[in-house]
């Protein structure tokens, strides 16, 4: 009996777990590009989210963010996140927030190279659009 259930832990485990590591999540959510409106904003504990945003073709794509997204971004909002860098824009009536989509950890930043990003003078301010 003992052995069926290390068996069935074990099998379970290994289908329930992802190979993906830390870098290759990072990597795909930089490369990622996204203009739509948020349908949806989950955030969960820890500080994470996940944004849903219907893009110009009617497809709902899921956003991971970090908790940058927590103050900033609720639904009807327009959503921007520029491809192979780290940057988002949130557009809101009259106004425009730029943002840092994610947080990524300093232990990481080597393994990435380079990371396009928002100068701190604008980051996470909102503005009146020109």
């Amino acid at each position: 009996m003992l052995k069926r259930f290390a068996l069935f832990f074990t099998l379970s485990l290994s289908i329930s777990c992802s190979n993906e590591s830390v870098i290759d999540y990072y990597k795909k959510n930089l490369s990622l590009e996204v203009k739509g409106k948020v349908i949806k904003v989950d955030f969960y504990k820890g500080g994470s989210s996940t944004l849903k945003v219907r893009n110009s073709d009617g497809n709902l794509i899921d956003v991971s963010g970090g908790s940058n997204f927590q103050h900033y971004i609720r639904p009807g909002d327009d959503f921007t996140k520029i491809g192979n860098s780290n940057k988002c824009i949130v557009e809101r009536n009259d106004s425009i927030i730029y943002l840092d989509c994610s947080n990524i950890e300093k232990i990481y930043r080597d393994s990435l190279g380079e990371i396009a990003e928002w100068p701190k003078s604008i980051k996470g301010k909102w503005k009146i659009k020109n």
